[in-house]
């Protein structure tokens, strides 16, 4: 790294309350070219904290999550903390307490930790030995694990009833290490961090109710990453585990002399000699004897091994086996439940049970037979319950269904919940991973909420929308939006008792040119006469106004299939994938479009998304079809 370029550290705070440690902390990092990042415990008020931020230095991580010992939140607290840091260019992300005071200047520190970053150093002590208590922690799921509360006491134990209490997702995890809580890493290996979560949809689900998974989280993930043979294995953090309890020693001004010792010998700031011994580790002393080739050519590894880790990604190639074979360091071997070595065919719950000739486990025993309850549950109400009443009970009924699904395998952009998966949905072929149980979006919806906020300024103002067969997810957004100017948004369906008007669109009762803009979706194969229809959008629609008319289109197709004989519901389910469906609309149906007088757009927007967006959201491959009327 040239000298000139801005070394910028982030240090990440989690704190529970506000203290005089926690104000000197702050006082003594707050220099330039540092970011303090910190989260406050849910459960804490956070006007306490509110002399910490004169300082432009100090971010408050919003939102908040409430932190339990032993709970799932410290990682979550952590993610956020890490999250909040992408875009600060910080080259260095260090995790610590609030409780935590510094043994040396800003300065110091961060002339180490640029030495450090050429090196690619990680500052993670993780510890392949796992003992039977602690892979228990993981395999064993305690539910609500946090506060006991009476009413957590009655969820828990209604949990256990419902669900498996071994973790299903727990043969999917890579060995586990272990290690402090307390972290340095790199800005490389923080976004390694989540491009892996967003690959590894199972990996937060496997941890979230277990118990201390703050020790165990980074750590693993540490060990099936490309940086895990430049880790110290070395916490930057001095902890005093010598009185018995489940804490630290709580530092006093008794334990100053050693803490002077530790800091003459420089214990706590190791250097890397790449020609050092088996541990990989020397003095300060040792390290500046190297000489200029060595270090040189341990920079050029660790340039190497980044472009690795970039290869990785295109190529989805598991890391652990290219670990396998270019990493120095020794792999620990997979264990079993109770802390020993695993052979090949067995599984983590012991050598009596076999992967071959055994009844299906985990996933596929549990939670895989419940995926198709629901599966047959979802499509045989959307299939014999009325649209109306159905429109009225999904608001309370798909949501408790969705505690079940809680997890970070997927996110709505609508909603921002974020689920181990999405619902099943489908009235003939059942779609896994579609309906979001929180605010009922679809695939198309997620893709149509992404367009109109990101692409469109229908959330910046206020122009007069027609919502026609509005779907609830984006009509929940749009009507507090729109609540200040009454009349600017309606809604309307032909039968649908959460709309304003109701009316049949191919005999609208508005005025022509009274509406900016129309949002008519997934209704014109239903319509006896889409053309007719099509001619009613355009009369309503100002010049200057614009519309999204999106409708099912098989690009297969090169003219709509359409015929209005089949009028038998199971006939036409068969024919047109479902019941009140009249038509296929095939390659030709932007040209539907405009000879009813649009000017239209056929968008594949969902191809502007990464892969890793595209699944981490469960969008489709749907193009959106924009209209206009000059």
């Amino acid at each position: 790294m040239k000298e000139d370029t801005p070394f910028r550290i982030a240090f990440c705070v989690l704190c529970h309350k506000y203290t005089p440690v926690l104000a000197e902390l702050v006082h003594q990092l707050d220099a330039p070219g540092n970011g303090l990042f910190i989260h406050v415990d849910g459960k804490a008020d956070i006007g306490a904290f509110a002399a910490l931020g004169k300082t432009g230095r100090v971010c408050f991580v919003e939102p908040r999550t409430k932190v339990y010992w032993g709970g799932f939140g410290m990682v979550e607290s952590t993610l956020r903390l890490f999250s909040a840091t992408r875009d600060g260019g910080f080259r260095y992300v260090v995790l610590i307490s609030g409780d935590t005071l510094p043994l040396y200047p800003a300065e110091t520190i961060r002339t180490v930790l640029r030495e450090a970053y050429d090196r690619g150093r990680q500052f993670i002590s993780a510890n392949p030995s796992i003992t039977p208590e602690e892979a228990d922690r993981i395999r064993r799921r305690r539910f609500c694990p946090d506060k006991a509360t009476f009413a957590r006491r009655l969820l828990r134990i209604a949990m256990k009833c419902t669900m498996r209490a071994d973790n299903p997702f727990f043969d999917r995890l890579p060995p586990l290490e272990k290690g402090s809580q307390w972290i340095a890493i790199t800005d490389r290996m923080r976004d390694f961090i989540f491009d892996y979560l967003a690959a590894h949809p199972d990996f937060i689900p496997a941890f979230r109710y277990s118990h201390a998974a703050d020790e165990l989280f980074f750590h693993t993930l540490l060990g099936d990453s490309p940086f895990a043979g430049y880790n110290a294995n070395y916490s930057l953090v001095h902890a005093d585990w010598s009185h018995p309890g489940a804490h630290p020693k709580t530092l006093s001004t008794s334990d100053l002399s050693q803490l002077s010792v530790l800091k003459s010998r420089g214990g706590e700031i190791p250097r890397f000699s790449p020609a050092s011994s088996t541990t990989g580790w020397t003095s300060p002393a040792t390290a500046k004897s190297c000489s200029g080739r060595e270090l040189r050519l341990h920079g050029k590894k660790q340039l190497l091994n980044h472009e690795r880790y970039g290869k990785e990604k295109r190529t989805g190639l598991r890391r652990g086996d290219r670990r396998d074979r270019e990493n120095p360091r020794p792999l620990p071997q997979r264990r079993d439940g109770c802390g020993q070595p695993r052979r090949r065919g067995e599984t983590r719950h012991g050598a009596d049970r076999k992967l071959q000739g055994a009844p299906a486990q985990g996933r596929r025993g549990g939670i895989e037979d419940s995926g198709m309850t629901m599966k047959k549950l979802i499509k045989w109400t959307l299939n014999h319950v009325p649209r109306p009443l159905l429109q009225r009970i999904a608001g309370w009924a798909v949501p408790m269904a969705g505690l079940f699904y809680r997890g970070r395998g997927a996110e709505c952009p609508v909603c921002e919940a974020k689920y181990r998966k999405f619902l099943p949905y489908g009235y003939v072929h059942t779609r896994a991973n579609a309906l979001c149980p929180k605010c009922l979006s679809l695939e198309r919806h997620r893709l149509l909420w992404l367009y109109l906020t990101r692409e469109t300024d229908l959330l910046k103002c206020y122009p007069r929308t027609l919502h026609i067969a509005p779907e609830v997810c984006i009509m929940r957004h749009l009507k507090p939006h729109f609540a200040g100017h009454p009349g600017q948004y309606v809604t309307a369906d032909l039968e649908s008792p959460l709309a304003d008007l109701h009316f049949d669109v191919q005999q609208i009762p508005l005025a022509d040119d009274s509406v900016d803009v129309i949002l008519c979706n997934h209704l014109l194969e239903h319509v006896a006469d889409d053309r007719k229809a099509l001619c009613e959008l355009y009369r309503i629609l100002k010049p200057g106004g614009w519309g999204i008319l999106l409708s099912p289109v098989e690009a297969d197709y090169e003219q709509t299939f359409e015929d209005d004989t089949i009028t038998d519901p199971d006939e036409r389910t068969r024919i047109f994938g479902q019941y009140d469906h009249r038509r296929i609309y095939g390659a030709d149906y932007t040209d539907r479009l405009r000879a009813a007088g649009f000017e239209a757009a056929d968008i594949d927007y969902a191809a502007s998304f990464t892969d890793a967006e595209r699944k981490l959201y469960a969008l489709p491959a749907d193009h959106i079809y924009a209209v206009y009327k000059h």
